[in-house]
């Protein structure tokens, strides 16, 4: 079982990727609290721009201390985020087998 799970995801990997992509995409887009965190983190990267500049390009501009706090609090929402994210996938992960053990149950009798 472990060889055939494993070829299925290496196999389709790309498409299991996107569709989760997708499913969390869709289903956290109507969360108020993530949406919440995510317009923070916005809002943190347009007015501290060195901060943008050190995530995104991986350099290291003159920092301020107030760059160095909204980092810290970057890093610290975008955890937020993923945690969020982990939830959904566990969800999606606990839906799903819901759904195959009713397709594969065999009838008693």
């Amino acid at each position: 079982m472990s060889k055939l799970i494993e070829g299925y995801l290496d196999y389709c990997i790309d498409d299991f990727t996107e569709y989760f992509d997708e499913y969390v995409e869709k289903v956290l887009k109507k969360n108020k609290k993530y949406k919440k965190v995510e317009d923070e983190i916005h809002k943190l990267k347009d007015e501290y721009p060195n901060v943008t500049a050190f995530i995104e390009n991986k350099k290291k501009p003159n920092l301020t201390q107030k760059d160095k706090e909204a980092i810290d609090k970057l890093f610290r929402l975008e955890g937020i985020l993923k945690n969020h994210e982990i939830l959904e996938a566990y969800k999606l992960g606990l839906k799903e087998g819901t759904v195959l053990s009713y397709k594969t149950e065999i009838p008693k009798g």
